[in-house]
């Protein structure tokens, strides 16, 4: 009986298998895209073998104000700053499944918020910092300036602050009210040459007359306070975080605790600062034709062809193309309509035999480099200079080297090519 079994299960396990579902899972549960990106595409998708499925069809919210989705195709169209879910559906014996990922968008013209690794970072008067306490992945709770109430502190949820593997804060929601920035004054290093002195100014943006101070709280066990007047702290950062502590009370550290945002205690302390970077549009690429840079605006092709590429700045930039060839490569006469806007993205060399138009740009943070041209021309330079003989020319079509059709056989000194009985030949005319 027991083989009997066994038998039933080896025989019914490839049906099982058969009628059995993929699970198909995105490479990432959130991607970070920037507004201004030339191409945003859907994150692969793949199960445990690696192989996507057939069929998938994409989508968003149609009322999304963040991005739209082609169904078929997965190509992202960027509307605005936010995040919105991603989802792919696809069927399997009749099951149809969904999975999703995060896509975060951010305004690359905010910039980013950088983890501050060394106290010689901090600039005195720079009006660009954040302070968090990082208390899990999903809570974090920023040092900052609220002018409606005059205190210290206000304690947000991962909605306000997306912070990616790189450890950096995005201001994606504090694009509207940037008043969580602070800044240093009266910076200078101590004799420790790991701490700096300073004053923490909270800045009111809606009046610059008004200029507060952190201060120490009376109550040593109260929440800090704002003062009208300057009261030095001195700053160091190590491993765990800042250490932030007042001239006054160098006992006691800026500490976080669960019923007050910060108050002055001898605690461990959990503290990151952050420091605003904008971004800047990246250096422009190089075009390479073998080891010669191109720095001019235009290159002959002597040969058959050249294998040209095109060197991003750095391994964060990515570089696009736009190739318009004057001449299609089927007989070197007929004209093509270029695609002006069609871009692609560079990863190889590209392989050039003709005349036309290369354009070229880089991109990092949706930010791009000025847009750059070189003009390609093909025209061999001759050893001999000689007139082809035609018996009969009555059929014969005649060009320029661009492609332009003339009336009749040209008079004028140049080279030409001659369509008859559909063979080109080239006419020298000296």
């Amino acid at each position: 009986m027991k083989n009997l079994f066994m038998l039933a299960v080896l025989i019914l396990l490839p049906i099982i298998r058969m009628n059995g579902v993929s699970t198909y899972t995105f490479s990432a549960k959130t991607d970070v895209v920037y507004l201004g990106a030339t191409e945003v595409r859907v994150l692969p998708l793949t199960n445990e073998n690696g192989e996507p499925p057939y069929t998938i069809t994409y989508s968003v919210p149609s009322t999304s104000p963040v991005a739209s989705i082609d169904a078929e195709s997965g190509i992202i169209t960027l509307k605005g700053p936010g995040e919105v879910k991603v989802s792919a559906t696809y069927t399997e014996n009749s099951c149809k499944t969904t999975v999703s990922y995060n896509l975060i968008v951010i305004d690359s013209s905010l910039g980013q918020y950088r983890k501050v690794t060394d106290v010689k970072d901090l600039g005195s008067g720079e009006n660009n910092y954040i302070l968090v306490n990082k208390q899990n992945d999903n809570n974090f709770t920023c040092f900052s300036y609220n002018p409606r109430f005059f205190n210290v502190g206000v304690k947000t949820d991962n909605s306000y602050l997306v912070i990616d593997g790189s450890d950096n804060i995005y201001p994606q929601i504090l694009t509207g009210n940037i008043r969580y920035q602070l800044k240093f004054n009266g910076t200078g290093i101590d004799n420790s040459d790991q701490a700096i002195v300073s004053s923490l100014e909270c800045s009111d943006l809606e009046n610059a007359d008004i200029r507060k101070f952190v201060s120490y709280p009376a109550n040593k066990s109260g929440a800090l306070e704002l003062s009208n007047d300057q009261r030095a702290m001195t700053i160091s950062y190590n491993d765990k975080g800042i250490k932030m502590s007042f001239v006054y009370t160098p006992n006691l550290s800026i500490c976080y605790s669960s019923s007050k945002f910060q108050n002055l205690t001898n605690q461990t302390l959990n503290f990151r600062l952050y420091k605003h970077y904008g971004f800047d549009a990246p250096e422009g690429p190089k075009v390479m034709i073998g080891d010669a840079e191109i720095t001019g605006t235009a290159y002959n092709i002597t040969g058959t062809s050249e294998s040209v590429a095109i060197m991003a700045p750095n391994d964060n930039v990515l570089v696009y193309y736009n190739w318009r060839p004057e001449t299609s490569s089927e007989n070197n006469v007929a004209k093509v309509t270029p695609e002006v806007n069609k871009w692609t993205k560079y990863i190889e060399p590209i392989q050039l035999s003709e005349a036309g138009t290369l354009e070229y740009y880089s991109e990092q943070y949706g930010k791009q480099s000025e847009h750059k041209s070189l003009t390609i021309t093909k025209q061999s330079t001759p050893t001999s200079v000689t007139e082809m003989t035609v018996s009969d020319d009555t059929d014969a079509i005649y060009y320029t080297l661009d492609g332009q059709k003339l009336s009749g056989k040209p008079n004028t000194a140049g080279v030409y090519v001659v369509l008859k009985d559909s063979v080109s030949k080239t006419l020298i005319i000296k």
